[in-house]
């Protein structure tokens, strides 16, 4: 390392792959920053790692941080929240850095900031905002010892009760280690009531229900919540979920209840009548209660864009979200925002990470939103037991509900109670068996089969899966609250099961991967019917507010209902994961344009760019049977709707923040998905060029 000066700065430059070593000299006060900035210019990458010594040793510190590209002079800041838990100053600050041996990287100034506890969280001057608390996040505000939270609202004559959550985050846990918040409020009339909670360390979220008061007039509601500590210290703690219902409702509150099952195929369904044996009591029961949409697709082969065009009704072509690494932007007008305006609670439980409001931009809107722990998966049975856990809270309010249930995704690996259900001859399916050609070849097999020599074995586990979320969703729905509820149960999108020389992924456009469940319960709604016309996934959100009372509410989409009595005729699009296919469906007729040359993991095809697919869905609905050679006038045409379609796309797109988070992006590559890098902020999503699939179609 050496320093220089450099117009009048000084600065320190290490180069070559040698771990560098920067020695300041204290005395750093823990009670005066919780933060360090380092300014810094990286050209091509670099680890950097902090560490706070005291008589030599290491006593706080960071895990090593890789910096990303930043050729010009940029401030990265790193948080020091665990600098509160120290009383005595720390001796040494220790800055160690790895460069690339041809690239250096230069460290300016290093400055300990402090950032006040009400800015870590949603200030209570601002809107509410979720705060994470472990792996269950909720939209609330930050509460200090040195700022309460007021709020008011004008309530009609009725009987009410208060109800709120309160929580320390690990981000703002102070060296208190008992702190209390005290509610004051008014209804009105009569002495403001008074209570006491105390809260003890990091534990989670503390449900607080009471203050139950109300008036034969119209009444102004004032609440007012203070935080005290035992010390003299500013102390924190969270605040969410404030809510104030009903009592006693005459009435039983609205409920809809919508279901995502991750990568969940439309004919392993036991209702579909397919030629897949496959037990899912619960949801067959649910179709002999509703509506069974037998053609239902979705608009994209990817879980988060899918999950995005189906909570906003934009089609991936228009958000441009298409992968699982870009959220959608705050701007977007979400299912569940709606249903909040209109005074429903409103919860997401997920069962991936990639999902959560972080990864995704679907916590807008939401209350209350369940994530598994980072690096996790969860399953039904803990998806649903968070769910039921939660339920007492929404006793008497509206409630808009979304559970996502991962489980029919790889790794198939149903719990002991399922697993080989569907695999029961004792065989192993890893143990040579001579010969048989249909198993895929080693190289694209995930990690989990490695090894595989009977290809019968993953499919049983794929349904084994399903029958297991099948059995713990009948334990939601038969809860009383879902008995006469809204529900909805779909899928984001199919899997490929060997079709297609494909295997164990959704990468492509064919019907496996784009046909999902789609089955609508409801009060009013026909029972035991089986709609064969086709129908989008992405209309659900449109039909759920419709039936929820909403109808006027402006959102796009139509009502899959409609087509009861009036078959769709429209055509239907979809777009591929990274933006590398598009499609169009038109009655019997099914095109693909390959917008871009791609081979795609856990395939044995590639495709060349602008190549064109075109199949007849009655005489080959697995799309089998390529037919541009035989149809080429038929292809033009569909080529060409596909193309305007394509050209359409909205000026505004609902791209928000991506990650560049490398556990995130380990976690996704986990999952299977890779090639993840794809944006698509501007520009076209087809360019006509002189290759000999443009120039065919001329």
């Amino acid at each position: 390392m050496r320093a220089v000066e450099e117009k009048g700065k000084r600065l320190f430059i290490a180069e070559g792959a040698e771990r560098t070593t920067l020695t300041i000299p204290g005395p750093f006060d823990p009670a005066r920053f919780n933060q360090v900035a380092v300014e810094a210019m990286v050209e091509r990458g670099g680890w950097l790692e902090l560490a706070f010594l005291r008589d030599g040793e290491p006593v706080m510190g960071m895990e090593p941080e890789l910096l990303p590209d930043r050729p010009l002079p940029t401030a990265f800041v790193f948080d020091f929240l665990e600098a509160q838990e120290h009383e005595e100053p720390f001796d040494e600050l220790r800055v160690n850095f790895v460069t690339r041996a041809d690239r250096p990287l230069r460290i300016g100034a290093i400055e300990l900031l402090h950032r006040p506890l009400a800015r870590w969280l949603a200030d209570p001057e601002d809107e509410p905002a979720l705060i994470e608390v472990g792996s269950d996040s909720r939209r609330g505000w930050v509460l200090t010892s040195e700022r309460p939270l007021e709020l008011a609202v004008d309530v009609a004559p009725g009987a009410y009760t208060l109800s709120f959550s309160l929580a320390r985050p690990e981000r703002v846990l102070t060296a208190e280690s008992e702190v209390s918040v005290r509610a004051q409020v008014s209804w009105g009339q009569g002495e403001p009531l008074v209570e006491d909670v105390v809260l003890e360390g990091a534990s989670g979220w503390t449900w607080v229900e009471s203050f139950t008061r109300g008036s034969n007039i119209p009444f102004r509601f004032e609440a007012t919540f203070t935080l005290r500590g035992a010390g003299a210290d500013e102390v924190a703690c969270a605040i969410a979920d404030v809510h104030l219902r009903v009592a006693d409702p005459v009435v039983e509150p609205r409920t809809v209840l919508l279901v995502t099952s991750d990568t969940h195929r439309a004919d392993y369904l036991g209702a579909a009548r397919s030629d897949v044996a496959v037990d899912t009591p619960a949801l067959d029961a649910l179709a002999a209660g509703g509506v069974l949409f037998e053609d239902c697709w979705s608009s994209t082969n990817i879980t988060n864009p899918s999950h995005i065009a189906l909570m906003t009704g934009v089609s991936p072509r228009d958000t441009r979200v298409v992968t699982n690494t870009v959220a959608v932007a705050d701007a977007a007008n979400t299912l569940a925002e709606e249903f909040h305006a209109a005074g429903f609670r409103t919860w997401a439980v997920l069962s991936v990470t990639n999902l959560g409001h972080a990864g995704s931009g679907l916590g807008q809107g939401f209350d209350r939103v369940a994530t598994p722990s980072a690096g996790s998966v969860g399953d039904a049975g803990e998806a649903v037991d968070r769910v039921l856990e939660w339920l007492p809270a929404a006793q008497g309010s509206p409630l808009f509900l979304w559970v996502h249930l991962f489980d029919a995704h790889t790794p198939y690996a149903p719990p002991p109670s399922h697993d080989r259900r569907y695999y029961t001859d004792g065989r192993d399916p890893f143990a040579p068996a001579g010969g048989d050609e249909s198993v895929p070849p080693a190289r694209i097999l995930p990690a989990f089969l490695e090894g595989l020599h009977d290809p019968a074995f993953p499919e049983a586990q794929y349904r084994a899966e399903i029958s297991y979320l099948d059995q713990e969703l009948g334990r939601l729905l038969d809860h009383e609250r879902f008995r006469d509820a809204v529900v909805a149960v779909t899928a984001d999108h199919g899997e490929s099961l060997g079709e297609h020389d494909t295997y164990y992924n959704h990468v492509l456009l064919y019907p496996d991967t784009l046909h999902v469940p789609l089955v609508l319960r409801a009060p009013g709604v026909p029972r035991g019917r089986r709609v064969k016309s086709p129908v989008r996934q992405i209309d659900v959100a449109r039909t759920l507010l419709d039936l929820a009372g909403l109808a006027a509410v402006e959102f796009p989409g139509g009502n899959v209902l409609a087509s009861l009595d009036n078959p769709r005729e429209e055509p239907r699009f979809a777009l591929a994961a990274q933006g590398n296919a598009a499609s169009i469906q038109r009655g019997d007729d099914y095109l693909i344009l390959h917008l871009i040359a791609h081979r795609e993991p856990q395939s044995l095809r590639g495709f060349a760019r602008h190549r064109v697919e075109l199949f007849d869905l009655a005489t080959d609905p697995g799309c089998e049977r390529d037919l541009v050679e035989a149809e080429p006038e038929r292809a033009r045409l569909l080529r060409a709707e596909l193309l305007t379609w394509l050209g359409e796309l909205s000026p505004d797109a609902l791209v928000g923040e991506a990650s560049d988070d490398p556990a995130r992006l380990e976690e996704l590559e986990a999952l299977g998905y890779v090639g993840h890098e794809t944006t698509f902020a501007g520009g076209e999503w087809f360019e006509r060029d002189d290759c000999k699939w443009c120039e065919r179609f001329q």
